[in-house]
Protein backbone atom coordinates (compact mmCIF):
# COMPACT_ATOMS: atom_id res chain seq x y z
CA UNK A 1 0.00 0.00 0.00
CA UNK A 2 1.21 3.58 -0.92
CA UNK A 3 0.04 6.85 0.52
CA UNK A 4 1.58 10.10 -0.43
CA UNK A 5 1.24 12.98 2.59
CA UNK A 6 1.15 15.89 1.12
CA UNK A 7 1.72 17.59 4.65
CA UNK A 8 4.48 18.90 7.10
CA UNK A 9 5.98 15.94 9.47
CA UNK A 10 7.95 17.46 12.09
CA UNK A 11 10.27 15.27 14.13
CA UNK A 12 11.90 16.97 17.50
CA UNK A 13 15.88 16.60 17.26
CA UNK A 14 18.46 17.27 20.45
CA UNK A 15 21.70 19.75 19.94
CA UNK A 16 24.89 18.08 20.33
CA UNK A 17 27.56 20.66 20.44
CA UNK A 18 27.32 24.10 20.44
CA UNK A 19 30.38 26.51 19.00
CA UNK A 20 29.78 29.82 20.49
CA UNK A 21 32.73 31.25 18.27
CA UNK A 22 31.25 30.35 14.78
CA UNK A 23 27.47 30.21 15.85
CA UNK A 24 27.16 27.15 15.04
CA UNK A 25 24.93 24.53 16.95
CA UNK A 26 25.43 20.81 15.68
CA UNK A 27 21.96 18.69 15.54
CA UNK A 28 20.50 15.20 15.31
CA UNK A 29 18.07 15.40 12.99
CA UNK A 30 16.47 11.95 12.91
CA UNK A 31 16.89 8.56 13.61
CA UNK A 32 15.40 5.42 13.00
CA UNK A 33 13.26 5.45 16.08
CA UNK A 34 9.28 4.40 15.58
CA UNK A 35 7.53 7.39 15.69
CA UNK A 36 3.29 7.32 16.04
CA UNK A 37 1.52 9.27 14.33
CA UNK A 38 -1.86 8.35 15.47
CA UNK A 39 -3.20 6.19 12.78
CA UNK A 40 0.04 5.18 11.39
CA UNK A 41 3.18 4.78 12.76
CA UNK A 42 6.41 5.76 10.49
CA UNK A 43 10.14 4.88 10.93
CA UNK A 44 12.52 6.94 8.73
CA UNK A 45 15.41 4.65 7.55
CA UNK A 46 19.15 6.20 7.34
CA UNK A 47 20.82 3.74 4.78
CA UNK A 48 22.78 5.74 1.85
CA UNK A 49 19.73 4.34 -0.65
CA UNK A 50 17.28 6.18 1.49
CA UNK A 51 18.79 9.34 2.10
CA UNK A 52 19.06 12.20 -0.72
CA UNK A 53 21.27 14.79 0.53
CA UNK A 54 21.33 16.00 -3.00
CA UNK A 55 19.59 19.72 -2.16
CA UNK A 56 20.93 20.08 1.36
CA UNK A 57 22.98 23.47 0.37
CA UNK A 58 19.37 25.06 -0.16
CA UNK A 59 18.03 23.89 3.28
CA UNK A 60 17.57 27.10 5.61
CA UNK A 61 16.92 27.38 9.36
CA UNK A 62 13.34 29.00 10.18
CA UNK A 63 11.81 29.92 13.73
CA UNK A 64 8.90 28.02 14.37
CA UNK A 65 8.45 27.04 10.73
CA UNK A 66 7.83 30.49 9.45
CA UNK A 67 9.12 30.07 6.25
CA UNK A 68 7.38 33.20 5.24
CA UNK A 69 9.99 35.12 7.55
CA UNK A 70 13.66 35.55 6.89
CA UNK A 71 15.74 32.70 7.83
CA UNK A 72 17.66 32.79 10.87
CA UNK A 73 20.39 30.91 9.66
CA UNK A 74 21.22 27.68 7.12
CA UNK A 75 21.89 24.04 7.64
CA UNK A 76 25.36 22.76 6.58
CA UNK A 77 27.17 19.55 6.98
CA UNK A 78 24.20 17.48 6.74
CA UNK A 79 25.41 13.82 6.81
CA UNK A 80 24.48 10.83 7.76
CA UNK A 81 26.37 8.97 10.82
CA UNK A 82 25.13 5.60 12.95
CA UNK A 83 22.09 5.68 11.09
CA UNK A 84 21.46 8.98 11.91
CA UNK A 85 20.66 12.40 10.16
CA UNK A 86 23.15 14.83 11.23
CA UNK A 87 23.48 18.78 10.37
CA UNK A 88 25.01 21.99 12.04
CA UNK A 89 22.43 24.84 11.98
CA UNK A 90 24.97 28.44 11.23
CA UNK A 91 22.69 31.16 12.75
CA UNK A 92 22.97 34.44 11.27
CA UNK A 93 25.51 36.77 13.22
CA UNK A 94 24.22 39.91 11.51
CA UNK A 95 20.35 38.95 12.96
CA UNK A 96 19.52 39.96 16.52
CA UNK A 97 16.24 37.63 16.57
CA UNK A 98 19.04 34.56 14.90
CA UNK A 99 21.59 35.58 17.93
CA UNK A 100 18.28 35.77 20.43
CA UNK A 101 17.61 32.37 19.72
CA UNK A 102 21.50 30.76 19.07
CA UNK A 103 21.54 31.88 23.62
CA UNK A 104 18.67 30.76 24.52
CA UNK A 105 20.08 27.04 22.97
CA UNK A 106 23.67 28.15 24.33
CA UNK A 107 21.81 28.41 27.84
CA UNK A 108 20.05 25.33 27.49
CA UNK A 109 16.85 27.26 27.25
CA UNK A 110 15.66 25.76 24.07
CA UNK A 111 17.14 22.24 23.67
CA UNK A 112 15.47 20.42 20.47
CA UNK A 113 14.18 22.14 17.16
CA UNK A 114 12.31 20.08 14.69
CA UNK A 115 12.70 19.53 10.92
CA UNK A 116 9.93 19.00 8.56
CA UNK A 117 9.50 16.99 5.76
CA UNK A 118 7.15 16.97 2.51
CA UNK A 119 5.84 14.40 0.79
CA UNK A 120 6.52 11.01 2.03
CA UNK A 121 5.71 8.29 0.73
CA UNK A 122 4.90 5.41 2.72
Amino acid sequence: MEIDLNQQLSFHSKFEVVDEEKKRVSFILSDETIVDRGWFSMQLLHNPENVDLSRANILKVFFNHDDRSLPIGKWENLRVEDKKLKGDALFDPNDDFAMKIFEKIKGGFCRECECGSLNFKI
